[in-house]
């Protein structure tokens, strides 16, 4: 991973760097707007520090995966490596001239593929509008259907005196999971992973009660809630 050494913004004409993989010709991803990794996130450039200096990790995955990108105007992309950044919101790429690039703003929804094969290994939608954070982040739809459950992971930048005696100063990447529930186009943060929390969001069916006793879930971690919910969308609406 390259330094951050400088503030210098790197410009990318997108239509020429996609030219090989746009499938919707039209406006450039990110209307041009695209910076690297010496510019994302800005807190690293305020303080001089590179990706390198931070512990943690702000990516959803570390390998370079296949991605399919859907565009708010209708266009769609398709790169062969990319990765999601969580603490910036952006996808990051190789341009056509081997440049680490990074896209922002104007994306509706990513797929990731495996790269082996066509098998999806993560899809997520841009959720803003919501009181979380006050901007827009990218949630993993974990369960899809009539209701919907989502997982974003939120990664901020922590500053904090590793050595009290040198007053040796540490940065970390610290993520937190917010889960949301959507349905008929209305979506809602789920406080906590808990029955009577899933229940204040959607309506309680008559064999709900059945199916969770027979499956010995109690809807107290993810998992639990994704098969649940995945159960409820087998059901007529």
């Amino acid at each position: 991973m390259n330094k951050l050494i400088s503030a210098l913004v790197i410009l990318v004409n997108i239509y020429f760097a996609f030219q090989n993989n746009v499938q919707a010709q039209g406006a450039n991803l990110n209307n041009n707007n695209v910076v690297g990794w010496n510019n994302v996130p800005t807190n690293l450039v305020k303080e001089n520090i590179s990706y390198n200096d931070v512990k943690g990790n702000c990516f959803w995955k570390n390998e370079w995966l296949p991605v399919k990108i859907f565009m708010n105007n209708g266009d769609v992309y398709k790169l062969p490596k990319a990765k999601l950044n969580l603490y910036a919101s952006s996808i990051h790429y190789i341009n056509n001239q081997g440049a680490e690039v990074a896209a922002q703003g104007g994306i509706r929804a990513v797929v990731f593929y495996s790269p082996a094969d066509t098998t999806r290994a993560g899809v997520f939608k841009v959720l803003s509008g919501t009181a979380v954070e006050g901007r827009e982040f990218f949630a993993q739809i974990l369960v899809d259907g009539n209701i919907k459950f989502l997982k974003a992971t939120l990664v901020r930048l922590v500053k904090q005196e590793s050595d009290p005696l040198l007053k040796t100063i540490e940065w970390i990447f610290e993520p937190r999971d917010i889960y949301f529930v959507e349905e008929k186009g209305n979506t809602h943060e789920l406080k906590s992973l808990n029955k009577k929390h899933l229940f204040s969001l959607i309506e309680k069916k008559d064999q709900d009660e059945g199916w969770l006793k027979q499956n010995k879930n109690s809807l107290r971690n993810e998992e639990e809630v994704k098969a649940f919910l995945s159960y409820r969308n087998t059901l007529i609406h």
